[in-house]
């Protein structure tokens, strides 16, 4: 039986090449901060998107096969799939916005990038709580890596500070475009510089209190 994500590939593939003959000759292919476009190229550009979806879905499926603390992955059971799900929309948005503005219309690409964006965050934010020790997925810092306790504490706290940055982004949405682009980084950085101190102090206490 085709899973979810093998039938939004195959849907995807077949329907890229099939608008590839109706496309323009060049397409869009960058967007500055301002959500203008400023760079085109040839229409055989439009096939890398859907490629780059292929080589998402075989390397999601690779992973687990190679992955450190298999056990701990495999916990993860279908919340796996639906990250990849996910992220494959994602490139279906991304691939429609180039295909759209190929043809001329014009749409903002904050609203229609960053909102999905925004959204799979939020989800991410929910799914950390949930993931264990493992080298792919998660807040991978020297102390989380070494102590469980680190990891699961971090996690934790992670799967809040992540779900608070989708909503803000989507508040920042009202902001326009020029400076949007420039601040949603901001709170990011906030994040990872706090969820790398915050391992590290846990650890510390971790290994304190082991020493006692």
């Amino acid at each position: 039986m085709v899973s979810l994500n093998e039938a939004l590939i195959i849907a995807f593939i077949a329907s890229a090449v099939i608008i590839y003959f109706f496309l323009p000759e060049t397409i869009p292919l960058h967007w500055n901060a301002s959500g203008h476009i400023d760079a085109w190229g040839q229409r055989g550009f439009s096939l890398f998107i859907p490629l780059l979806a292929v080589c998402l879905y075989y390397l999601w499926k690779l992973i687990p096969r190679v992955v450190v603390y298999k056990k701990n992955f495999k916990k993860l059971g279908m919340k796996y799939e639906h990250l990849l799900t996910n992220l494959i929309l994602i490139i279906i948005l991304l691939y429609l916005l180039t295909i759209l503005s190929a043809y001329g219309l014009m749409l903002d690409i904050k609203y229609f990038i960053i909102i999905p964006v925004a959204i799979f965050i939020i989800y991410l934010g929910t799914l950390m709580k949930h993931v264990k020790r493992n080298y792919f997925i998660g807040i991978k810092t020297p102390w989380t890596l070494s102590s469980e306790k680190a990891w699961d504490k971090t996690h934790e706290r992670g799967s809040r500070l992540f779900q608070a940055y989708g909503f803000i982004l989507l508040s920042l949405l009202i902001l326009p475009a020029e400076t949007f682009f420039w601040v949603l980084l901001t709170p990011l950085v906030v994040i990872i510089i706090y969820s790398y101190c915050y391992s590290y102090g846990v650890w510390k206490k971790d290994n304190k209190a082991i020493r006692k």
